[in-house]
């Protein structure tokens, strides 16, 4: 009797925990990572986000605007940005190793990257019949490393706009401490 419950518990145990290496799932990824130590992690509906930037727009450029458009097509908003600390390097191989395999075991593909000599910003999408369900955007520098999730019904134009505006420059930068 107790080798069975013992067995049942088990069972239990390792049913409820997900291995990273296989999940399916974006929101995993994310759930492990917010509650690590030197991990900003934060999901924001973007509808709310959307209604902030038109507040903040109002005078301001046109990458506002179009990042507002891209925010009112999704349904999650997801962003994990490391600390610059003592242990930055090693969390920014694991979670840059966490990405890749994800992306590739899922089927995402590459819709751009930029590379230059101090950044890296790569765009992966997962690929619907006229839009992208999903897209996990990885902007990474020497000393910063920032994972977006964007999850919705999205316009391939929209990342174009967003790409010819900057503003993926401007978010490699973006420190919210």
């Amino acid at each position: 009797m107790v080798l069975w419950f013992l067995t049942l518990y088990l069972g239990i145990c390792f049913s409820c925990t997900y291995d990273l290496t296989k999940t399916d799932s974006f929101r995993d990824i994310f759930d492990h990572y917010r509650s690590k130590q030197g991990i900003l992690a934060f999901s924001v509906p973007p509808a709310l986000f959307s209604i902030i930037l038109n507040h903040a727009e109002e005078g301001e450029t046109s990458e506002l605007s179009e990042f507002s458009e891209l925010l009112k097509d999704l349904s999650a908003f997801r962003m994990i940005i490391l600390e610059t600390d003592d242990q930055f390097v090693t969390r920014k191989d694991e979670l840059s190793e966490v990405i890749f395999s994800f992306t590739q075991r899922n089927g995402y593909n590459d819709l751009f990257r930029i590379q230059s000599e101090d950044d890296n910003i790569a765009i992966k999408i997962l690929e619907g019949k006229e839009t992208i369900k999903e897209a996990i955007l990885v902007i990474s520098s020497d000393d910063s490393f920032t994972v977006i999730n964007l999850r919705g019904n999205i316009r391939p134009d929209h990342f174009r706009k967003l790409a010819e505006s900057g503003i993926f420059e401007d978010l490699e930068g973006f420190r919210p401490w």
